[in-house]
């Protein structure tokens, strides 16, 4: 008992207060932990816990599909994509943005050509093509001449509107049947006769997007048009680039002749792709990847090889192919021809052997 008649508590009193006290810390800097690193579901202990990312790497991993059969094959080994390969955003609709006080026009170009646009807020590069091992099939958007037949392949209506000078109007679904499959190569061959194309015309095609664009380039390129080029760029970047417009329908006068000189090795047959020879590289969207897939297929959709509307650089591209080896072929596995062309297009300027083959004819077999 001390002095002013106050009473200290009991030995055992004083321990449980203490035991009490120390309970009580261990509980809220337990507390602070969760709130600072929380666990989503499917991604507990890793540390980007992005379950988008996990589910995609285990897409890629060694893990027989679902709804398909191995091919007995020793070519057919799995390969592994790791999460840091997978898109993390999805830019490619950035180059339809636009600030209420700027004007479509409104761009400059500084002293290197590097066109410099107030609506994208970035610099477009407008000499890329030296940069790729095969940039001869990409034109750059500022080398885009009179000379060239320039092809608008939008399937919107803004070509009666508005598209580049001299530019005469071809549809990439143009091609396509109503079920996405490719038309006969006669049919396409008269859809390119009435659009005055011959099959040896230095051809340069555009479109509101790439996806377009790579579609119309594969369909040349398949029917022999080996002088065809891709531009560097959409009709926004052609906007951008203070380049000449018209309105209108360029109509290009009388019918050619457009003979086709098919290549065979551009298109995979079932045959090809079950043999375990060729790499497989799966451009459908992630849903349709994890439902089924072709065993040993990697999963590479076009966002994952797009940044702000435009092609990656070969830097970037190189990350996404980098499990590819560039001596063996790629087939580009793809639910819609445009979305797999881009990637195959991709491909073909990185140096690989590729070509297309459509998942309906897997299924079918």
């Amino acid at each position: 008992m001390l002095e002013d008649g106050f009473t200290l508590p009991s030995k055992k009193a004083r321990f449980a207060l203490l035991l009490s006290i120390t309970l009580t810390l261990c509980v809220w800097t337990a507390f602070q932990g969760a709130i600072a690193s929380p666990c989503y579901l499917g991604a507990c202990g890793l540390d980007n816990n992005n379950w988008e990312d996990t589910a995609k790497s285990f897409m890629n991993s060694d893990v027989p599909s679902v709804g398909t059969s191995t091919l007995g094959t020793s070519g057919s080994s799995f390969r592994v994509l790791s999460p840091d390969g997978a898109s993390k955003e999805d830019t490619s609709k950035d180059s339809s943005m636009e600030s209420p006080t700027e004007s479509a026009g409104d761009s400059k170009a500084d002293a290197t050509g590097t066109t410099k646009s107030s609506k994208f807020n970035y610099d477009r590069p407008s000499m890329r093509s030296d940069l790729f091992i095969q940039g001869q099939i990409l034109e750059p958007l500022l080398s885009v001449s009179s000379s060239d037949l320039v092809l608008d392949v939008s399937n919107g209506d803004r070509y009666l509107r508005n598209h580049a000078r001299d530019a005469l109007r071809l549809p990439s679904d143009s091609f396509l049947r109503e079920n996405g499959s490719l038309k006969s190569v006669d049919e396409v061959a008269e859809i390119l006769c009435h659009a005055g194309v011959v099959v040896d015309d230095p051809v340069i095609v555009y479109g509101d997007s790439m996806e377009e664009a790579a579609l119309a380039f594969w369909v040349l390129r398949y029917l022999g048009s080996d002088s065809a080029k891709v531009m560097d760029g959409t009709f926004d970047d052609w906007i951008q680039a203070s380049l000449p417009l018209t309105a209108g329908d360029n109509n290009p006068g009388k019918p050619s002749e457009y003979v086709p000189r098919v290549r065979q090795d551009l298109l995979a047959s079932y045959d090809y792709v079950s043999s375990g020879g060729p790499q497989i590289v799966d451009s459908r969207s992630f849903q349709e990847f994890g439902k089924g897939r072709i065993p040993g297929s990697i999963f590479v959709p076009p966002e994952q090889i797009m940044d702000k509307g435009l092609l990656m650089d070969p830097s970037g591209l190189d990350q996404s192919f980098r499990t590819l080896n560039k001596s063996r072929p790629v087939v580009v596995c793809c639910a819609d021809l445009a979305g797999g062309s881009l990637v195959w297009y991709a491909l073909q300027l990185m140096g690989f052997d590729s070509r297309l083959y459509p998942w309906s004819d897997w299924k079918s077999h």
